[in-house]
């Protein structure tokens, strides 16, 4: 929109000396059940103004409270019914309510003021103000001439005089008021329309910003759910927790993106206090906690029983989290900035921790990736319930074939004993 020529245009059509368009950032809505349902938008940090202006106009001091005239509550106060169509001020200085706004036109030669709503049916979006200047007149009065030569010495009392009046002002006219309602009506469905089309083209780009975030998180799902089913399939395949855990942690860490996925495991008799990693893939630029003891005295006090209850526990930034300093100080120890805990459960009891580690920056954690850390943790669990079967079937086994060797060698000796009854 050419709003600026076309301010220059308006103030010319009126032979004014300035004028200024003001625009508010958000329009306001008539309501008209409620008289004061304008707020004042000087008093709105949203409600910010555009401002365009032409020739001449008022300047605002420094100390003033606003930067422009149409941010004081006379603008509000005049115009908030929704009802009044223009406001006329023939002399600014005779309008006591201008009374705060009469210093910013002291170094100006404005008198009089025409301003029009730029206003559809129920929205304001803004005031275009006329400004025309004060005016001096000069009357020459010219005797008349009368031949009768006994008027003679009369006549030197109407000699010709000129008669000055200064800082006049007038009357806006009827046909001024028209046009500048006209303007307003013009510029107001030119900004109607241009807004409507700001609002369709961002809701346009925001939907594609939803599309692209929605297909992204479809892919990572999808990535992640191909892993899960992986990791589950290997599983499967093998019931040696060794390499289930290592193939694991490698599988989730490029999943998640993430700089470190471990497995700990609690040492049994210390009652949480006490554990190691069994499992790592981490990236190279950070440390390795494989091999290192693990002592956090608060972890059994305050976290064991959480888990055990399935708590799922994610900090996106472990200084702002509030953690105890012996909680923190074992994280800082293995450079962690942001973490993501599952737990990994043996029948009822817990195992372990499946701990997700972001090493170079704090880390805000999406649904979808709590949630396959929740699956994944689950499969260890059955992976652990697994290897125990399997110990147990491998024990029975072992058993048995104890029991069927000694079956063997008893009736062995007791057909023995029965061919040869020497003692």
């Amino acid at each position: 929109m050419e709003l600026q020529a076309a301010l220059a245009e308006s103030v010319a059509a009126l032979d004014a000396a300035g004028g200024r368009l003001c625009i508010f950032a958000t329009p306001f809505i008539f309501d008209s059940s409620k008289v004061t349902s304008i707020v004042p938008y000087s008093d709105s940090s949203t409600r910010a103004l555009k401002v365009y202006t032409c020739g001449e106009g008022p300047k605002m001091q420094i100390l003033a409270k606003y930067p422009h005239v149409e941010q004081y509550s006379v603008w509000h106060e005049y115009f908030k019914s929704g009802e009044q169509q223009f406001w006329a001020i023939p002399d600014l200085y005779k309008i006591s309510s201008l009374r705060s706004l009469q210093p910013a036109f002291r170094s100006t030669k404005i008198r009089s003021i025409l301003i029009v709503p730029l206003k559809t049916r129920h929205q304001l979006f803004g005031y275009l103000s006329i400004f025309r200047e004060e005016f001096d007149t000069e009357t020459l009065w010219a005797r008349q001439f009368d031949s009768d030569e006994r008027l003679a010495q009369s006549r030197i009392s109407f000699e010709a005089w000129k008669e000055s009046k200064t800082a006049q002002t007038s009357e806006w006219k009827a046909e001024e008021i028209e046009l500048l309602q006209t303007f307003g009506s013009h510029f107001a469905q030119a900004i109607n329309h241009h807004q409507l089309h700001q609002k369709i083209d961002a809701l346009n780009t925001n939907l594609e910003i939803q599309v692209q975030e929605r297909t992204a998180q479809l892919q990572q799902v999808t990535q992640q759910q191909r892993v899960l089913f992986e990791v589950v399939a290997k599983m499967r395949e093998s019931l040696d927790l060794n390499k289930i855990f290592s193939t694991m942690c490698q599988e989730v860490r490029r999943a998640l993106n993430a700089d470190r996925v471990g497995v700990y495991r609690f040492d049994p008799a210390s009652e949480f206090n006490y554990g190691e990693f069994v499992a790592e893939d981490v990236l190279p630029d950070f440390l390795s906690a494989m091999a290192v003891k693990v002592h956090d005295g608060c972890f059994g006090e305050k976290y064991a029983n959480l888990y055990s209850q399935g708590r799922i526990h994610s900090m996106s930034d472990i200084r702002q989290a509030g953690l105890q300093d012996c909680f923190r100080q074992v994280l800082e120890q293995f450079q962690v900035k942001a973490t993501l805990v599952a737990p990994v459960m043996k029948g009822n009891d817990l195992w372990g921790l499946l701990c997700v580690h972001q090493c170079s920056a704090p880390r805000n954690w999406e649904a979808s990736e709590i949630n396959f850390a929740t699956q994944i943790s689950a499969q260890l669990s059955i992976a652990l319930e697994q290897a125990d079967l399997l110990a147990q079937t491998q024990q029975q086994a072992v058993d048995l074939h104890y029991a069927s060797e000694q079956q063997r060698i008893l009736f062995e000796v007791v057909a023995k004993i029965r061919h040869n009854l020497s003692i």
